[in-house]
């Protein structure tokens, strides 16, 4: 797409792409959480009903979205309506793309509806077909070296997706919890999502440096630019974390009658920089790599 602000159908596809991105790692964080971090029913109920809706949207959007970029492409008067477009988009990596992505939130709607059997090998196809998806479109396919970049964007895309999939479970937690129970949640999540931040860390140095390729491109590109803007709201994100594992959740331990609402609404704010972090990942796919799209 040019490097401008969509519009049109452009714009559809754009929003529909930030929509299908929070649904997809909503989908496979809330099965995650659900999976590897112990939570008392309150929670885990929320959890079941976050990753069905997630997950049967996301299937959805991810249909539409070969429809809309084949309208934003192919510039007919009747947009989605016209078969053409979805002709057109069919030609496109947006096809295998859906596949893929449409096969994991099955998946994982069926273990959303029935938990308990087979939960471990659905959660793990599900969301190694989520991972596919993603890696067989758009800027995942040019970024070379592929036995490098490949394994980054899945670190990258578990890591966020099991830290936006904790958020409102957590929050639920904390609100029906006693402090000492709500404690024990927030701390076994605090464990775990120390390797999710690594992950995000790691792979997004990596993939920032195979992307941008110089220091001087962060400022002379519209990628680096819009790249800096992801990172300033992770930034953000990683800081409130901090402040909530240093602050927040020993306050939570020693019973503290304002840690409860301070840590809910953390918690809050964390998920809105989330959904302006997913934006931002959008904003970097309309336009092309400093190093050669």
């Amino acid at each position: 797409m040019a490097d401008t602000f969509p519009v049109g159908w452009g714009l559809a596809a754009a929003i529909n792409q930030w929509l299908l991105y929070g649904g997809a790692l909503l989908a496979v964080g809330s099965a995650l959480f659900g999976l590897w971090v112990p939570v008392p029913p309150a929670a885990k109920g929320l959890t079941r009903v976050v990753g069905r809706r997630s997950s049967g949207l996301a299937a959805v959007l991810y249909v539409l979205a070969v429809g809309l970029v084949g309208a934003d492409l192919l510039g007919v008067p009747g947009g989605i309506l016209d078969p053409r477009s979805w002709a057109f988009g069919m030609q496109t990596t947006l096809l295998s793309s859906a596949g893929f992505g449409v096969a994991a939130m099955g998946l994982l709607l069926w273990n959303f509806t029935t938990p308990g059997r087979l939960q471990r090998l659905t959660v793990v196809a599900g969301s190694a077909l989520m991972v596919s998806s993603f890696l067989v479109t758009g800027h995942p396919v040019v970024t070379a070296p592929r036995w490098l970049g490949a394994p980054a964007y899945a670190l990258h895309l578990l890591g966020a997706a099991f830290w936006l999939g904790a958020l409102a479970p957590l929050r639920r937690a904390i609100g029906v919890l006693p402090p000492n129970e709500a404690w024990a949640v927030v701390a076994a999540f605090s464990r775990r999502a120390v390797y999710a931040v690594a992950a995000i860390v790691l792979s997004g140095v990596v993939l920032g440096a195979m992307h941008v390729g110089s220091v001087a491109a962060l400022t002379a590109t519209s990628y680096g630019q819009r790249l800096m803007i992801k990172v300033a709201l992770a930034a953000a994100v990683v800081g409130i974390a901090v402040y909530n594992k240093v602050v927040l959740t020993p306050a939570l331990a020693r019973g503290a009658t304002e840690a409860k609402p301070r840590l809910r609404l953390s918690i809050a704010v964390e998920l809105a920089l989330l959904v302006l972090i997913l934006g931002a990942a959008v904003a970097l796919t309309l336009v092309p790599l400093p190093t050669g799209d």
